[in-house]
């Protein structure tokens, strides 16, 4: 299949202001055979007006009736998709035009499960998130070692997801490091040294989330996998 189509999964809460960014990011991709799952998170804000200003049959928008952890409503919006690959954008990230035509094609070309490339950090100023080679081997060790993903450039096959029991919704913000760790232990990596997705760095974005929680669930995932081997 030549050209598969891929499900962008989109949570938002109060993301008003970055939705027109973020839904037109996708929208000018060069690769045409998309959904876009734009799963609102009971958000008090006008955020699913301006997704519906669109007016576009590909972006499909659905609202939670109540306020979810993270890790739960990024399941739920998976649970809508159809598409063959996975990508996941978060509301305050942009894609650059080519991202989904790239990953689709090296992933057909390593005949690799997963794909993630570099990213731009949007602080102020604009920065590469890394110079050095990114890794697509021993990757088990690299995740523990220093996690280089960040989960708006990743793109997968949609049923790993299932087969790897989705998203531990136990997390607020560990649950995209525990889902790729796991993922680690099974299948193969692309990755495209290219950055590919601007990385908005804000007061609320997950970079600036409490580090007190962040520790917290840390210690909670080592004391469960320690005994585990890489």
């Amino acid at each position: 299949m030549n050209n598969p189509k891929v499900s962008v999964i989109i949570n938002c809460f109060n993301g008003s202001r970055f939705v027109n960014n973020c839904l037109k990011s996708v929208i000018n991709q060069s690769y045409s055979n998309y959904e876009i799952i734009l799963f609102d998170n009971n958000s008090s804000d006008n955020s699913i007006k301006q997704a519906k200003k669109f007016n576009s049959k590909k972006i499909k928008i659905f609202k939670s009736k109540k306020k979810l952890k993270l890790y739960d409503a990024r399941n739920k919006a998976i649970d809508k998709s159809k598409g063959k690959f996975l990508a996941f954008l978060d509301i305050d990230d942009t894609w650059l035009p080519k991202k989904i035509e790239k990953q689709i094609n090296k992933i057909n070309f390593d005949k690799s499960d997963i794909c993630y490339t570099n990213h731009w950090l949007i602080n102020g100023e604009k920065k590469i998130f890394s110079k050095n080679k990114l890794p697509s081997k021993n990757m088990t060790y690299e995740i523990l070692n220093n996690y280089p993903i960040c989960i708006s450039t990743v793109m997968m096959k949609r049923d790993i997801f299932f087969k790897m029991k989705k998203f531990n919704v136990n997390y607020e913000i560990i649950g995209d490091f525990d889902f790729i760790y796991r993922i680690s232990k099974k299948y193969k990596f692309s990755v495209i040294q290219e950055p590919l997705v601007k990385y908005l760095i804000h007061q609320k974005s997950t970079t600036n989330k409490r580090l007190d929680l962040r520790i917290k669930e840390m210690n909670t995932w080592l004391n469960k996998n320690k005994n585990n081997k890489y």
